[in-house]
């Protein structure tokens, strides 16, 4: 084979290639373009009506139940997003080693406690919905849904005494800001 032959082989190969990528091309960009999946891990301390924060009452144990209060920035509070492995839209809401959940299922009135977190046990997912991240602010407002309940804070959280709480508990979701939570960007 001479080296005239040669190269016109690889031309014929390389063109036949580059023809084949631009076919991948045009279709990867046919496709849909998927939003990055905000990590939830970056986000800590969860608030409802700016100043008041999710708190595990008396510390962090088995069964503690949840309350708002005051934010005073101390461990009660560092209430953490971490995404469910596998699941996608899903978040476990822990503090230390222990994550939220609901006491008595799905029902309304239904308080919010602190178990030891269990990534199989599907009690402890959270959907993340309607949720709104703020990059200016690095600020995520979202609603925490469980069979079809959210997250929500009995009464009116915005008219709360210092050192005053509010039971955090379930109810019908109803897109209101005491079912709209904020949580910081604030990597720990």
């Amino acid at each position: 084979m001479t080296a005239q032959t040669m190269r016109i082989r690889f031309n014929q190969r390389l063109q036949s290639l580059t023809s084949r990528l631009g076919v991948l091309l045009a279709l990867a960009c046919t496709l849909p373009v998927l939003a990055q999946p905000i990590d939830p891990g970056l986000f800590s301390r969860a608030t409802v009506s700016g100043s008041m924060c999710l708190d595990a009452w008396n510390g962090p144990a088995e069964w503690r139940k949840l309350v708002i209060t005051t934010c005073w920035g101390n461990a009660n509070q560092d209430f953490r997003l971490i995404n469910v492995p596998g699941k996608q839209g899903f978040s476990f809401i822990r503090l230390d080693k222990f994550c939220v959940v609901a006491s008595t299922g799905n029902l309304n009135g239904s308080d919010l406690k602190l178990m030891t977190c269990d990534e199989k046990n599907p009690a402890q997912w959270w959907e993340v919905i309607n949720s709104a991240h703020h990059p200016e602010s690095g600020r995520l407002n979202a609603s925490f849904r469980f069979a079809n309940k959210c997250i929500d804070v009995a009464g009116n959280p915005s008219g709360l005494a210092v050192g005053k709480t509010l039971d955090v508990h379930m109810w019908d979701c109803n897109g209101q800001l005491n079912q709209s939570w904020g949580y910081d960007a604030r990597p720990r």
